[in-house]
């Protein structure tokens, strides 16, 4: 089995502490969104391209999702996405891949 890249490691605990702060129950795809955000990597810039920072996707997770109960687990299409991808990149491309996750739909309502 392949290691997790620290990036990715560093993302997943980015998306933990999104999720935290937001009070939401599960780290979902919209959280792995903000970790990509917060981590330095190629995924990061793939989103600073786009106008994509922290604090923009921050806000439209807010109005989308609001504020919710303490963390406990990931979510199913969470989980999916990181036992899958080994880096940043990986995981932004297959969170992409998922037309009906929340992070595509607060992708969408960026522009």
């Amino acid at each position: 089995m392949r290691k997790r890249s620290e990036a990715a490691r560093q993302v997943l605990e980015n998306a933990r502490l999104s999720a935290k702060r937001l009070g939401h129950g599960a780290v979902g795809t919209q959280h792995l969104l903000l970790g990509i955000s917060m981590t330095e990597c190629a995924a990061q810039k793939r989103l600073l391209w786009q106008n994509l920072t922290y604090e923009e996707v921050f806000g439209r997770v807010l109005h989308a999702k609001g504020r919710a109960g303490p963390l406990r687990r990931l979510t199913p299409n969470a989980k999916q996405i990181v036992a899958k991808a080994r880096t940043p990149e990986a995981m932004l491309r297959q969170i992409l891949r998922n037309e009906a996750c929340a992070a595509v739909q607060i992708l969408r309502s960026c522009h």
